[in-house]
C-alpha cells in the first residue's frame, strides 16, 4: 500500500458538496478488513443524486482508524467505520452517503463556513437519514431489544390505530421489566432504568443531531444490526412513559425523573414542532433553549448547530457563520438577534447556569454550559409576575436597558452543597460505573440531604408569610417554594394552606429525623420502614453504589435519611426526587420582606429582587454603580402572580 494519504481538493463552487459511494466488498467476503470508498463531487442546486446522510456522535475518539478514499489511505474515527461496516449489511441502503467528517474538509475553516449553512439543505435532501447510537451495552441492547420488539408490531399499522395496541406491549413489557430486576433486583420506575442508558447514549448528547433529525425526510435509528423508525421510536417511548407515569400519579408535564423519557425526547419533538408545524412563539429562544443540555468540542457549534434550522425559516439579521469569530461575539450577536427576531426578553430565563466563558455581558447565557439545572415552574400565560406588562428593551453596545422595578433584597442565603455524581441522570450503567467510586456518591448524597437540611432550617426563621392567603402557614410557603409543578396536584383551600401536604410533612419529618427538636428518631424511623417489601432490595442498591456496610444501623445519618425517604411511600420518595433536582445550581433564600425563594446558587445577600417588564418570572440583580449585572432568575413565592407589579414605579433598568 502507497505512504501516500487522500487530500481534498477545493470543491468548485458555494453549491457543491461530496458524497461517496461504499464499495461492495469482493464476493464472499462478508465484512471487509478495511472499508473502501468513492468519494465525489455533486451539486446541491443541479443534478444532486439520491444520496443518504449519516447521523452519529463524534465523541473524543482519535481519528485513528484507515479506511481507502479513491484508493488512498483516510483517517476516521473508529464510530465511522462501526457505522459503515452496519451499512454493509443493510440492503435497503442506497450506499451512496453523506457523512459530515468524510465530506467537509475539517481542516479548512473556508469550507466549514460555506458548508455548515448548506447542512440544512443537505439533510432535507437526503432520501433517508441513518442515526448510529452505537453497538451499546448490556442495559442497552436490552432496552433496544425491547422497543424493537413493540415496534415491529406497529410496523403493519396507521397511525391512528397505535392507541389500539395494549396486547402489543403486555408481554415485551412484561418481560423487559423482569430482565431490568434480574440485573438490578427491583424496578422502580421513579428511579433509573436502562431506556434512560439507551437516551444517554453520546449521539442524544451531541448539539448536531437535532437539526440533523428534525430535518430528515425519513430517520431510522440503528443500534449494531437493528433498527427502529424514529416516529415510532418515540411513540413507543410516550406510551412507555404514560404507563409508569400512572403508576406515580404523576402528568406528562412530569420531566423531573432520572427515568423522565419527556425530558431526553422534548428536545426533539418542540423544535420539530416549532419548524414543520409553523409554531412560531419566540423560535429562537425556544430552540437554544432546548439544546442547551447537549454537547460540542467547540463552543461555537452551540450556536451553528442550529443555523440549518434557523435558516430554514429565514431567521433575518442571521450573523454569518465564522469560526474566526471570539465566542463572547457569537453569543452577544444570537442572543440579540433572538430577542429581536421572537420580539421577547424570555431568552434572559436562560441565565440560570453560571457562565464558563469569561467576559459574557450579564444578559448573555453560556451557551456552553450544558450542565442540568431543574426548569422553573411553567407559568402559562397570566397572570406574570409583571402582570400584564409588555417587553421592551434598547441595546447600547454591549448593555441592555429594559423597563423594570426593584421590590425587595435578598437577606439570607441557604448553604447549599449539594453536587451530582459523573453517572448523574446517565442510567443505571453509568451509576454502576461512574468514575468517582462509591465514595463520590456517598459524598454527593450527603451534601444533598445537609443542602435540603440547610433549607428547611432557613425556612423555619419565618414566623409569619406576607400573602396573606388562607392564613397561609410558613410551612406551607417552603412546600410551595421549593416544589416543582410536577408533583401531583395538591389544593390551596384555605384549610390546605394552613399546613402542607402530608407527603411533605412525612418528608420533612425523616429529612430532620437527626435534629433533637424532630418529633420523630432515625431508630424509630427505621422500625416503620424495615419490614417494607422495596427494603431489602433497595438497602442492598445502596450497599452496592454507595458501598456501605450491609448494616444500616453502621451507615452516617445522611445516609440512612436518603435511604428511608426512599423507601418511606411512593409519594415521599416523588417529594424527595423534584425536589433534590431543584438543588442543582440554585438555593434556597429569604427576603428582607419576608419572601421564600429559590435562585441561582451564586446569589449573595444585599442582591436585588428585580421585576423586569413582559418576563414571567423576577430576576436577581447585583448592583454596579447605577447599572446592574443580572445574576439569573427566580421563583418566589407569593409575588409570582402580579403581586409586586407596579407600574408607578417602573424605571429604567440598564444591565452590563
Amino acid at each position: 500500500m502507497t505512504s501516500a494519504t487522500y487530500h481534498y481538493t477545493p470543491l468548485l463552487s458555494e453549491s457543491s458538496f461530496r458524497v461517496f459511494r461504499l464499495l461492495t466488498p469482493q464476493p464472499g467476503l462478508v465484512v471487509p478488513d478495511i472499508i473502501e470508498i468513492e468519494l465525489y463531487e455533486a451539486d446541491l442546486d443541479t443534478a444532486t443524486p439520491e444520496f443518504e446522510a449519516i447521523s452519529y456522535a463524534w465523541g473524543q475518539e482519535e481519528a485513528d482508524a484507515t479506511i481507502i478514499c479513491n484508493g488512498l489511505p483516510f483517517l476516521v474515527t473508529p464510530n465511522v467505520v462501526s457505522v459503515l461496516k452496519a451499512l454493509l449489511h443493510r440492503p435497503e441502503s442506497l450506499r451512496v452517503l453523506w457523512l459530515d467528517s468524510i465530506c467537509i474538509d475539517q481542516s479548512s475553516i473556508p469550507e466549514r463556513n460555506i458548508q455548515v449553512p448548506r447542512m440544512r439543505s443537505i439533510y432535507r435532501q437526503a432520501t433517508k437519514v441513518w442515526v448510529w447510537l452505537g453497538e451499546g451495552s448490556l442495559e442497552v441492547n436490552l432496552a433496544f431489544e425491547f422497543l424493537h420488539e413493540v415496534t415491529r408490531g406497529l410496523e403493519h399499522l396507521k397511525e391512528c390505530d397505535y392507541v389500539f395496541t395494549s396486547e402489543i406491549w403486555e408481554e415485551p413489557r412484561k418481560l423487559f421489566h423482569a430482565r431490568i430486576c434480574e440485573t438490578r433486583g427491583y424496578h422502580d420506575p421513579v428511579d433509573t432504568n436502562f431506556i434512560v442508558d439507551l437516551l444517554n447514549l453520546p449521539w442524544f448528547q451531541r448539539t448536531w443531531t437535532v437539526q440533523e433529525l428534525v430535518l430528515a425526510r425519513e430517520a431510522v435509528f440503528l443500534l449494531g444490526t437493528k433498527s427502529i423508525r424514529w416516529k415510532l421510536f418515540t411513540y413507543a417511548l410516550f406510551h412507555l412513559q404514560d404507563v409508569e407515569n400512572y403508576s406515580l400519579q404523576i402528568t406528562r408535564t412530569s420531566v423531573s425523573n432520572p427515568a423522565s423519557f419527556y425530558d431526553d425526547l422534548r428536545c426533539y419533538l418542540r423544535i420539530d414542532s416549532l419548524w414543520h408545524n409553523d409554531y412560531r412563539d419566540s423560535p429562537m429562544s425556544q430552540s437554544l433553549k432546548l439544546v442547551r443540555t447537549k454537547k460540542s468540542t467547540n463552543p461555537r457549534d452551540k450556536v451553528y448547530g442550529l443555523y440549518g434550522l434557523f435558516d430554514h425559516i429565514r431567521i433575518p439579521r442571521l450573523p454569518q457563520v465564522d469560526y474566526t469569530k471570539p465566542v463572547q461575539q457569537i453569543y452577544s450577536e444570537i442572543t440579540r438577534v433572538a430577542v429581536e427576531v421572537d420580539n421577547s426578553l424570555e431568552i434572559l430565563e436562560e441565565l440560570r447556569l453560571p457562565p464558563r466563558i469569561p467576559d459574557l455581558p450579564s444578559w448573555v447565557p453560556d451557551w456552553s454550559n450544558p450542565d442540568y439545572v431543574n426548569s422553573a415552574p411553567p407559568i402559562v400565560a397570566f397572570p406574570l409576575a409583571t402582570g400584564e406588562s409588555k417587553a421592551k428593551w434598547e441595546f447600547h453596545q454591549s448593555e441592555l436597558a429594559t423597563p423594570g422595578t426593584v421590590i425587595d433584597e435578598i437577606e439570607e442565603i441557604a448553604p447549599s452543597s449539594s453536587i451530582s455524581s459523573p453517572g448523574f441522570r446517565r442510567g443505571y450503567n453509568a451509576r454502576q460505573k461512574d468514575l468517582g467510586g462509591p465514595l463520590q456518591r456517598r459524598l454527593a448524597t450527603i451534601e444533598l440531604v445537609r443542602t435540603l437540611q440547610a433549607w428547611t432550617r432557613c425556612s423555619r426563621r419565618i414566623k409569619s408569610y406576607p400573602t396573606g392567603y388562607y392564613r397561609e402557614s410558613p410551612k406551607h410557603a417552603f412546600f410551595e417554594t421549593i416544589k416543582t409543578e410536577k408533583l401531583p396536584y395538591f389544593s390551596t383551600s384555605e384549610k390546605a394552606c394552613e399546613a402542607a401536604p402530608q407527603g411533605f410533612e412525612d418528608f420533612v419529618s425523616i429529612l430532620m429525623a437527626n435534629d433533637p427538636a424532630n418529633h420523630i428518631d432515625l431508630a424509630t424511623i427505621h422500625d416503620i420502614v424495615r419490614p417494607m417489601p422495596e427494603y431489602t432490595a433497595i438497602r442492598n442498591d445502596f450497599v452496592a453504589i454507595f458501598g456501605c456496610s450491609t448494616r444500616v444501623e453502621e451507615w452516617s445519618d445522611e445516609m440512612k435519611i436518603r435511604l428511608f425517604l426512599k423507601v418511606y411511600s411512593p409519594e415521599v420518595a416523588l417529594i424527595q426526587h423534584e425536589v433534590a433536582l431543584n438543588t442543582y445550581h440554585r438555593t434556597f433564600f429569604t427576603t428582607r420582606d419576608g419572601y421564600m425563594g429559590m435562585g441561582p446558587r451564586w446569589s449573595e445577600p444585599g442582591d436585588c429582587v428585580a421585576l423586569i417588564a413582559g418576563l414571567c418570572l423576577p430576576f436577581i440583580a447585583r448592583r454596579e454603580g447605577s447599572k446592574y449585572r443580572l445574576i439569573g432568575p427566580a421563583n418566589i413565592h407569593g409575588i409570582m402572580r402580579g403581586e409586586r407589579w407596579d407600574e408607578n414605579q417602573i424605571k429604567t433598568m440598564t444591565f452590563v
